[in-house]
């Protein structure tokens, strides 16, 4: 909470829980066509050579999404916005998850090229680290508030870890565990449900006033 007034000479907790679902719910949008993409590659239901470079690409612009989203309205204030990303615990998270996908994403698409199994690996070590960081996900608001908020961010980190780790089993068994490759992404799924039905709670961003102690005088 030390670092919440940093948020809050950039948004009012009204814009900032506004930003917050938005970014929430286009994530978790994105996550919802990997899926897709995945499935419809995965099933051969439709072929053609662009759906393997379709998903990771998908995961690569997700993890660009959340800078570019986090800049864009504030560029005459560019030192201020950098300076709440490095000392606010919350933002330095979302710039991690930013990285972290950013390189799952290209180490994906790398992995296209180089036909080797450890850049493959990236995708399911890159997610199971999200998935902790949700976990862990710092929350701003009452202290209601931030539990609910809490509670929600371990089940979409659990969702993604349990995706990371069946992801890691398709690979590992060259795509021979079908049921591994129907798992991860259902699990991908409900983290993008999660994600997209999303709303910050009551008293979110909100300064909580902590009750005074009543001063006793001793006669």
């Amino acid at each position: 909470m030390e670092n919440l007034p940093i948020i809050l000479q950039l948004h009012t907790p009204d814009e900032l829980i506004y930003l917050s679902n938005l970014a929430h719910w286009i994530e978790g949008a994105f996550f919802a066509v990997v899926v897709i993409i995945a499935f419809v590659q995965t099933t051969g239901i439709y072929r053609a050579n662009w759906l393997k470079f379709a998903w990771p690409s998908l995961i690569l612009l997700a993890g660009l999404f959340l800078p570019i989203f986090s800049y864009s309205h504030h560029w005459n204030e560019m030192g201020l916005a950098w300076k709440a990303t490095i000392m606010d615990a919350q933002q330095r998270q979302h710039f991690y998850i930013a990285i972290i996908a950013i390189i799952a994403g290209a180490m994906e698409l790398y992995s296209l090229k180089a036909y080797k199994l450890w850049p493959k690996m990236a995708f399911p070590a890159a997610f199971l680290i999200i998935g902790l960081l949700f976990i862990t996900h710092e929350q701003h608001g009452t202290s209601e508030a931030v539990m609910r908020a809490a509670a929600i961010h371990q089940y979409i980190g659990i969702s993604l870890i349990l995706a990371s780790v069946f992801r890691a089993a398709e690979i590992w068994t060259k795509g021979r565990l079908k049921l591994a490759a129907y798992l991860w992404m259902l699990f991908l799924l409900i983290a993008s449900g999660l994600l997209i039905s999303y709303r910050e709670p009551k008293g979110a961003y909100q300064i909580e006033m902590k009750p005074q102690n009543n001063l006793q005088i001793m006669h």
